[in-house]
């Protein structure tokens, strides 16, 4: 078993665009997420922020196996009294085995 973990160029962008609709389909069970027209999610708010303009966010996708199996999206705050990373979406494909991990 491999497992990847790596920062997601602006060519991967559609690889998280489209992973980001089964983490919404997840939280639709909990908040009211109603599909469109099209029959998919309204696009996550601000995502293209990842790739433009905010240097502080930082999209990583994540392989197991040379498939893709998820994503985290990280951003670095930072203020007065401490800089750190946080962690703000995070999502792992329900069919990932992770005692595999």
């Amino acid at each position: 078993m491999s497992l990847l973990l790596f920062q997601a160029s602006t060519g991967d962008s559609i690889i998280i665009q489209n992973l980001m609709q089964f983490y919404i389909y997840d939280f639709s069970e909990y908040v009211r997420y109603d599909v469109e027209d099209n029959g998919s999610f309204a696009p996550y708010p601000d995502l293209k922020d990842y790739w433009e303009g905010d240097n502080n966010k930082f999209p990583c996708l994540i392989m197991k196996d040379d498939k893709y199996a998820g994503f985290v999206s990280v951003k670095f705050i930072s203020s007065i009294d401490r800089s750190y990373f946080s962690i703000a979406e995070f999502f792992i494909l329900k069919s990932i085995n992770m005692q595999d991990w």
